[in-house]
């Protein structure tokens, strides 16, 4: 996997602090400190143009990386993706099939 250049690197941080901010203001609106740009559809704070390109560029690289963890096997892929590295117990085709088939789908879409 291509490693995170230094943008990169910088968009994950603010990327983590802002998740936390969804965490912690978001869902309460009684809470004190409860921002909208922070609850369920809310924007956020990474809304530019350079933030958009820098999620694309990071998921992706984030893809690569999962992906080669999975041996370049599309289906241990999925399971990685949807349940973790650790998780032996479930199978993403038996215990969430409708993911699954949304996955299949997208990737014979192309």
């Amino acid at each position: 996997m291509e490693s995170l250049n230094e943008k990169e690197k910088d968009y994950v941080k603010r990327f983590v602090e802002q998740a936390n901010k969804f965490l912690k203001y978001g869902r309460e609106p009684d809470k004190e400190g409860y921002q909208e740009r922070y609850d369920y559809g809310g924007k956020g704070d990474l809304t530019s143009e350079e933030d958009r390109s820098l999620y694309k560029s990071v998921g992706k690289k984030l893809i690569e990386l999962v992906y080669k963890e999975a041996g370049n096997d599309s289906f241990r892929f999925s399971q990685i993706w949807r349940y973790g590295a650790n998780e032996e117990e479930k199978r993403v085709d038996v215990d969430d099939p409708k993911y699954y088939k949304a996955y299949m789908d997208s990737l014979n879409s192309g």
